[in-house]
């Protein structure tokens, strides 16, 4: 608790109560080692090295004095721009989405997540959230005065998976909301089609409200699953989408995302949206519609072969590593690598970027499942830096 002195603001205790992930250390430390004169190479936030298509950006240049350009849009965002994202970006997934009444755009995906999970839980009600977890979510959570309960993932040589059995047994022990991301975020995992049939069901059979984080929908590794909660009237009604254009079209810094839900659910959300952000940023919603009008999906598939090949090359760099053992990753654009030693994480990513010079993310900021690990992105940089990255780190010993 934080005493308040005379003269001082009280912060909240629901708020101080958050521990913030330790990856402020490493970037302290990085720029400390760069103002030496050193060189760094990040490999630790999850942001893509490119940006988004340069049709869509010299689009946006020449029309940037349109009035509407600098006005507030309808709340769930520009009709025009909903209505092409159901015909062209959730169609082709066989997601039927009612751009009118399922569908609205956010300030990134982390806002949509704070207004799904406001819109169905209530103070102390209980969250699902599966460990590791992206710490992001932990805080919306902890920020609603949520009760969050953690399900560990299973480890193994092929990778990490969810732990359906046990995701159920907390929906049968009663909880507001599941959060399943996928792919997984620090993992790299994909959910198996049969783990999403079991929660999914548990879920509908509960009224329990299954919040599915598909930022990273768009760059998977492997071949899409053939059913999805949204496309079944079994679970359609407790599933909610969370979404985000920031990593597959390079759209971070213009804060984009998206909520789908059933109607009657995105009216309460829509009610969050308006008082966090009375829209998404207009400037960001014509850029969207710029690149939806053009040739997007080949652009996209180009840049997904590249990250395939970088995901590839961290196998072949570090598979043989004395130091790091390799964990498959099937979309995303991190790696998450287990290490040999008994040191924690945090003392651990010091070291490696001290005798490196890479800045790598501790795995306990993604929960005590983390601990051990460090996550690895292999779409933040520039390919030359990479490669080199690459070669100090298969160098690197215990």
């Amino acid at each position: 608790m934080v005493i308040k002195s005379p003269g001082s603001i009280r912060p909240s205790d629901r708020v101080t109560s958050i521990v913030s992930p330790p990856i402020a250390r490493i970037a302290t430390l990085a720029q400390a080692r760069e103002q030496t004169g050193a060189k760094v190479i990040r490999l630790g936030q999850a942001v893509p090295w490119y940006g988004p298509p340069e049709w869509a950006l010299a689009g946006l240049a020449s029309g940037v004095h349109a009035p509407e350009l600098h006005r507030y849009s309808p709340d769930p965002g520009l009709p025009e721009v909903r209505q092409l994202l159901s015909d062209l970006w959730f169609t082709p997934r066989r997601l039927v989405v009612d751009p009118a009444t399922e569908i609205h755009l956010t300030t990134g995906a982390s806002q949509a997540f704070l207004g799904a999970l406001t819109a169905v839980a209530d103070p102390g009600q209980r969250v699902v959230l599966t460990d590791p977890y992206y710490f992001d979510h932990l805080f919306a959570v902890q920020f609603l005065a949520l009760t969050p309960r953690f399900v560990p993932m299973r480890e193994d040589e092929s990778g990490f998976h969810l732990n359906a059995a046990g995701i159920i047994s907390e929906i049968r022990s009663g909880c507001a909301a599941v959060v399943v991301v996928d792919p997984a975020n620090p993992t790299g995992s994909v959910v198996e089609e049969c783990s999403l049939r079991l929660i999914s069901e548990a879920c509908a059979a509960s009224g329990t409200a299954l919040i599915l984080d598909e930022t990273y929908e768009r760059i998977t590794f492997s071949p899409p699953r053939g059913w999805h909660p949204w496309r079944d009237a079994r679970t359609r009604g407790v599933t909610i989408l969370v979404g985000s254009f920031s990593k597959s079209l390079g759209m971070a810094g213009w804060r984009l995302g998206y909520l789908i839900a059933p109607p009657h659910v995105m009216e309460q959300a829509l009610k969050v949206h308006d008082c966090v952000a009375i829209c998404a940023p207009v400037s960001a919603q014509v850029l969207l519609r710029l690149v939806l009008e053009g040739p997007f999906e080949e652009w996209m598939r180009v840049r997904l072969d590249d990250l395939d090949r970088r995901r590839r090359s961290v196998r072949q760099a570090l598979e043989a590593s004395s130091f790091f053992r390799w964990r498959p990753t099937g979309g995303g654009i991190f790696s998450f690598l287990p290490y040999r030693g008994t040191s924690n994480s945090l003392d651990t990513a010091t070291r490696v970027l001290s005798e490196t010079g890479v800045a790598l993310i501790p795995g306990s900021a993604f929960g005590p499942a983390g601990e051990g690990h460090l996550r690895l992105s292999f779409g933040s940089t520039p390919a030359t830096d990479f490669e080199e990255a690459l070669a100090r780190l298969a160098a690197h010993r215990q």
